[in-house]
């Protein structure tokens, strides 16, 4: 049992005058407060609850609309490596997690975002569930992003890029 109070900060994005990319806006000013939190309370990791479908769902949104092989990376260093982003949850699917919650009959909060459901990331999220209805394990770890992962690391060695040097960049999955 860990003796770390519980801290609720609510912080307001100016969505309205962000309609053009909402969930971008909302995203950067939540970030934005949980850095500034860390930074007031001196700590030097900061954990996200990303899972494995907001990786798939990140590298698909990358690919069709940045042209790029990038997602989101386990750990991150920050702020000139003051503050290091870890992701404890990325290898478990959203499902898994979900499960683990009825598990421990944990009460899930309510997602209060107009845009839910009509975001380019639900588009991934329906794209993932049509590539599961081809293969079942498509979303596993030891598939897509595993296979991946080996790729943009033997690109980078070709580079000249030394694997450890790329843990901390954005485009390593």
């Amino acid at each position: 049992q860990l003796e770390v109070p519980l801290q609720i900060k609510y912080t307001e994005a100016n969505i309205d005058s962000a309609a053009k990319n909402p969930c971008f806006t909302c995203s950067w000013a939540r970030r934005k407060e949980l850095f500034q939190i860390a930074r007031e309370l001196k700590f030097n990791k900061l954990a996200f609850g990303h899972n494995l479908d907001d990786t798939l769902e990140t590298l698909l949104l990358n690919m069709v609309n940045h042209g790029e092989i990038s997602a989101i990376p386990p750990k991150l260093s920050m702020f000139n490596g003051s503050l290091h982003a870890i992701r404890p949850l990325i290898y478990l699917t959203e499902k898994e997690i979900l499960d683990y919650v009825d598990i421990r009959q944990w009460q899930v909060q309510k997602e209060n975002c107009p845009y839910a459901n009509d975001t380019k990331r639900h588009d991934m999220k329906q794209v993932i569930s049509q590539l599961e209805g081809l293969n079942n394990q498509a979303k596993r770890n030891d598939t897509i992003t595993a296979r991946l992962g080996r790729m943009i690391m033997k690109r980078r060695r070709t580079r000249g890029i030394h694997p450890k040097s790329a843990m901390g960049t954005r485009k390593f999955i």
